[in-house]
């Protein structure tokens, strides 16, 4: 079976609607970096049109559409638009929700709800087994790190990746370690789990694993952890709704620990992927 080329959707009278992308689907990553300001949502198909936690995704929606200054966000229509949208599909998927204060002209939408899907491709067996190497970024910041703003997309989007950055870490004017720039991120410490309690996105993935780590009988402390303390983390990991945990071995060029993903991030990942397993439902109608 072919790839999918990447598209575009919207929902007008409960239908989902293609949308032209100027340049071509291959083209859309680029042309969504032209959207005016908004905000937007990311997740994953699971086994067709269902959804890991969607009524947190919903909710963190809404309130980035008030921070923003947007219309409220009507969830029974975003609902139906995704579960619409992702049939109309039709394979597995990542996907991008852009919620807009007027209905984007570039691609002949109607509504101010724009649904962009793209074949699912997660990182490969190696990666997770063996994991990555990340960097500090310097010189980038979110503007309002709770709100996932569609800005921040094209600005990290035009700064070049090094060698051994398979995605850079975000530092606050003090050097604390806050976030990665797509991902949130977590550090082992003397056996505690470490992740940035406020100036970072509170992603969604985020809650499932803190949630996780405290039913393992792992303590937790939500408090960021200084650039210079680097050398004395045992673990880290990364989290997406898309890509789970992804293993951290290098930060900053230090080797953490063995060099290999250590015990802890295997624990939290097998407990993460078994509460996707059990909660992922239909975006519509919803499920009880």
């Amino acid at each position: 079976m072919s790839t999918p080329l990447p598209a575009l959707f919207e929902l007008r009278d409960d239908q989902a609607v293609r949308l032209e992308v100027p340049g071509g689907p291959a083209n859309l990553d680029r042309a969504l970096l032209d959207l005016p300001d908004g905000v937007y949502e990311a997740l994953r198909t699971r086994g067709g049109a269902r959804f890991f936690r969607l009524e947190r995704h919903c909710a963190r929606a809404a309130e980035g559409c008030a921070r923003a200054g947007l219309p409220p966000l009507d969830e029974d229509l975003f609902r139906r638009g995704l579960d619409a949208c992702t049939r109309a599909w039709g394979h597995e998927a990542k996907v991008r929700i852009d919620l807009c204060a007027e209905p984007p002209a570039a691609f002949g939408a109607q509504t101010r709800i724009l649904y962009s899907f793209r074949p699912l491709v997660l990182p490969t067996p190696e990666v997770y087994a063996d994991g990555v190497g990340v960097r500090i970024a310097e010189g980038l910041a979110r503007h309002d790190p709770e709100v996932k703003g569609t800005a921040f997309i094209a600005q990290r989007a035009r700064r070049p990746l090094l060698e051994d950055d398979y995605e850079s870490v975000l530092v606050d004017e003090h050097g604390y370690l806050l976030e990665c720039v797509m991902s949130n991120l977590f550090l082992v410490r003397g056996g505690e789990l470490r992740t940035a309690g406020h100036g970072v996105l509170l992603g969604v993935t985020r809650e499932t694993v803190l949630g996780a780590a405290q039913s393992l009988g792992m303590p937790v402390r939500e408090e960021a952890v200084h650039r210079d303390e680097v050398e004395q983390l045992e673990e880290a990991f990364l989290t997406t709704s898309v890509r789970g945990l992804v293993p951290i071995v290098r930060l900053g060029g230090v080797t953490l620990g063995t060099g290999r993903p250590g015990p802890w991030t295997q624990r939290l990942s097998e407990a993460y992927e078994d509460a996707v397993e059990r909660g992922s439902a239909r975006a519509w109608p919803r499920e009880p």
